[in-house]
């Protein structure tokens, strides 16, 4: 009994971490998905920039390369991300598991107790009882 509640504490610290290594990866995702939407409005604003020199257009083809290998870069961390991302789900899907069996172990301990209690405390009323009939009985 006294170890379960250290195991649930355990747990739900586990719990805890597995649902901020979630959160972590989720908002670093969302930071690269919202670099690729900057990435591709910078573009759009240096292509309507471009569209009036021809050596601005020369240059646009260099920064166009690396806004090309920039955002490749992005998505190819966005899925490493996304396999992390399902990686750490699945962790916390085995602690939220493994505290839910810890807790009802505990459940199950503490209504056992608790029958145990209550069953010596039927048994000490049945014990007066008795006792009062065969007093009753005596004088009687």
């Amino acid at each position: 009994m006294r170890a379960l509640p250290n195991l649930i504490r355990l747990s739900k610290w586990a719990l805890d971490e597995a649902r901020r290594k979630v959160s972590d990866l989720e908002t670093l995702k969302a930071s690269f998905r919202q670099e690729i939407a900057e990435l591709d409005d910078e573009l759009g604003r240096e292509q309507h920039a471009a569209r009036g020199s021809m050596d601005s257009l020369i240059t646009l083809q260099g920064y166009y390369q690396h806004v090309r290998e920039r955002r490749g870069r992005l998505e190819r961390s966005i899925a490493e991300i996304d396999a992390a991302l399902e990686r750490a789900r699945e962790e916390t899907a085995e602690a939220y598991r493994e505290l839910k069996k810890y807790e009802t172990a505990l459940d199950h301990v503490k209504k056992r107790e608790r029958a145990a209690i209550d069953k010596r405390e039927q048994n000490d009323l049945d014990e007066v009882g008795i006792d009062m009939h065969r007093r009753k009985q005596a004088s009687a």
